[in-house]
């Protein structure tokens, strides 16, 4: 887990989650690192600047956590999910895109299906209530510590939308 990214955070610092629906090569970890750490230099809320960090786990997903004692406005929030839109239109790195539930398979790799796909693997059995799946909704750096990010589906959201 990259709790030593977020170790200067508090449980109730802001995270963030974006999930790629394939594994990231080593040149495209490096075009986010390097646009992620560029953005973070420069991250304000109201003309204040955000403490900011991020993680890349498992080349699969991005965790952008971010404080600021004043709270981080909508403004600098969005200017987080340009930097994502970015990496999509010049790299054709999609992180945003919340259709997909990941989950580990049987081998233990981490896929990447549809809502409906995933009904359906919920349906025929595929997904048992031990399968791990990934909590891409997760709001806070307390959440992430307390392994709420990848789960048992019988313990997750999905578990309730998926039945």
């Amino acid at each position: 887990m990259p709790m030593d990214n977020f170790a200067r955070f508090s449980e109730t610092d802001r995270l963030w989650v974006y999930a790629f629906s394939r594994p990231l090569t080593d040149t495209c970890l490096a075009r986010i690192e390097s646009t992620l750490q560029s953005f973070i230099s420069t991250w304000t809320s109201h003309g204040l600047p955000v403490d900011g960090a991020f993680a890349i786990l498992e080349n699969r997903f991005v965790l952008l956590a971010g404080r600021l004692k004043e709270g981080i406005s909508g403004c600098s929030i969005d200017s987080s999910v340009r930097c994502f839109k970015e990496l999509k239109n010049i790299y054709d790195l999609d992180g945003l895109d919340r259709s997909l539930v990941f989950y580990r398979n049987t081998a233990s790799f981490i896929q990447s299906v549809s809502f409906f796909d995933f009904q359906h693997l919920v349906e025929d059995g595929t997904i048992t209530p031990q399968t791990k799946v990934f909590d891409n909704t997760i709001e806070n750096v307390g959440h992430l510590r307390r392994g709420e990010f990848e789960i048992n589906f019988e313990n997750s959201w999905h578990a309730r939308r998926f039945q």
